[in-house]
C-alpha cells in the first residue's frame, strides 16, 4: 500500500519531509525516489520512523525535483 507520495524540490541537493509517525518500524516500509528530469543524476531517499514522526530524507543534485513514495511491505489484499 502507498502510505504517502509527493514531489519535493531539493535545496543544495537535499530535502527533508516530516510526516506523522507511521505504524510499525522503518523496516516495514520501502521508499522509492525518482527524478522528474529524465537526464538527472542519481538520487536517493531514506526513511526513519520514530515515536513521533516519519522522516524522509532525499538527496540528489542542486535543485532537482524528486518524486517520492513510502510503500508498506507485504501483500495487500
Amino acid at each position: 500500500r502507498i502510505m504517502a507520495a509527493d514531489q519535493a524540490t531539493l535545496t543544495t541537493g537535499a530535502a527533508t519531509i516530516v510526516l506523522p509517525a507511521l505504524e510499525g518500524v522503518t523496516a516495514d516500509y520501502i521508499v522509492l525516489v525518482t527524478s522528474a528530469n529524465a537526464s538527472a543524476t542519481a538520487v536517493s531517499g531514506s526513511l526513519v520512523i520514530s515515536a513521533t514522526a516519519t522522516t524522509v530524507t532525499l538527496a540528489g543534485t542542486g535543485s532537482q525535483v524528486l518524486s517520492w513514495a513510502i510503500i508498506k511491505r507485504g501483500l495487500s489484499v
